[in-house]
């Protein structure tokens, strides 16, 4: 999949469920009219560990409920993020922005909760990464939680301004390594702390520091050799919900077994989600020689690894998202939905139930078969010509009927 730059305007998502809105309340919601309508949650009741914390968050426990949402560029855009992170958080309270990816990983990379900065040669890596003449070399499985590391050869710095309230606990993710620089974390002119990453084989490390005094600018600065970082948590000691959304361009469910299982067990460890969102599938769908029966089998081991990896039921629940309505272009010029498109959602579906994950079919939200084609003639259009990714105002609607199917299944569980 393409990645899509944010050009539009960033909107505000209008309106404020403070209640188990109805899914017929919210169809009808702030950005127009659209095709498609409310679609409940199948097997909500897996979600009661999730729906526990909500519960006891919304009587006033002083707890961070965190929810992690992987997927692809759907996710990656932020438009669905962001707009969820402000539904939940105007819900139940603002627990921070979460995890933010620092050093500009990717040109088009937001994050609805901060404005980033960079100097220096900051650059991604990620299992499929290019490097020098195109050829595909990841130097090791060190991805982490967010499926991509940014590094930094030497002197650079990467400002992190909160555009929310101010925070007072931040972790840094970060690699000891072999010839590995200096990383130091400043505020408002003062240094409050410095890490030489330097060591003999390459290990993941956290440090969590609370914060002298609450701190809306905060600025990581590298120096005396590489230093390689995996996101930094942004979060408030007082509690609330964490939003974080994980998605990479290009990306596929099984791209996860690449990442080394270690180092994202520990910092899952450290996240302590109490969802994690299971959503890709629609880059699946361009693989040459895909089968049924292949991708079942690589979506059902990554999730269940995930799955372990995160605690479990006990610690954690689990939805998987079914994959959006969409259409390619066939050899004829005209548009089509791609053949095995339903027979991958039945999948996702039955993954689910076998993992103890509830599951929501985005596709029959958006209005079942063909729906995108009516999304994109909308006014204003909820997808885009590429019948493949939806607009802002389009990921607003999907965002906001999720978040009512969550709402009311804690509700009915």
């Amino acid at each position: 999949m393409r990645q899509i730059a944010a050009r539009s305007r960033r909107g505000q998502l209008c309106g404020v469920i403070v209640g188990v809105a109805s899914l017929a309340t919210v169809a009808a919601g702030a950005v127009g009219a659209a095709p498609g309508g409310g679609v409940a949650l199948e097997g909500a009741a897996r979600l009661g560990p999730f729906c526990a914390r909500l519960a006891a968050l919304k009587q006033g426990a002083r707890d961070t409920v965190r929810i992690v949402h992987w997927g692809d560029s759907h996710v990656a855009a932020a438009w669905l993020p962001d707009g969820l992170r402000r539904l939940w958080q105007r819900r139940f309270g603002d627990g921070g922005p979460g995890l933010v990816l620092v050093g500009e990983p990717w040109r088009s990379y937001k994050h609805g909760g901060v404005r980033l900065s960079a100097q220096g040669a900051w650059r991604a890596e990620r299992p499929w990464s290019r490097y020098g003449r195109g050829r595909l070399r990841p130097r090791d499985a060190f991805f982490g939680v967010a499926g991509l590391s940014v590094h930094a050869p030497d002197v650079a710095r990467a400002g992190v301004e909160i555009t929310g309230e101010a925070v007072d606990r931040v972790t840094l993710a970060y690699l000891l390594q072999p010839g590995g620089g200096v990383l130091e974390l400043w505020s408002e002119g003062r240094r409050l702390g410095r890490w030489p990453t330097e060591a003999a084989a390459k290990v993941s490390a956290e440090v969590t520091l609370a914060l002298p005094r609450p701190a809306r600018q905060l600025e990581l600065r590298t120096q005396g050799g590489e230093v390689r970082l995996f996101g930094v948590d942004l979060t408030r000691a007082a509690g609330g919900l964490v939003y974080d959304g994980l998605g990479i361009n290009g990306a596929r469910a099984d791209g996860l077994l690449q990442w080394d299982e270690a180092q994202l067990g520990a910092q899952l460890a450290q996240l302590a989600p109490a969802l994690l969102i299971f959503a890709y599938g629609s880059n699946e769908l361009d693989a040459r020689n895909l089968t049924r029966e292949g991708f079942a089998q690589g979506f059902s081991t990554a999730l269940a690894r995930l799955r372990t990896l995160a605690g479990g039921a006990a610690r954690s629940s689990c939805l998987v998202l079914g994959i959006t309505d969409q259409a390619r272009r066939g050899p004829d010029r005209h548009w089509h939905e791609p053949e095995l498109l339903p027979a991958l959602i039945e999948e996702q579906r039955r993954t689910a139930a076998a993992a103890g994950c509830a599951f929501w079919d985005q596709r029959a939200a958006m209005g079942g078969p063909g729906a995108v084609f009516r999304w994109a003639k909308a006014d204003p259009p909820l997808a885009m010509r590429d019948y493949l990714h939806l607009t802002l105002p389009g990921y607003q609607r999907l965002g906001e009927q999720l978040f009512a199917a969550l709402l009311e299944g804690c509700a009915a569980e």
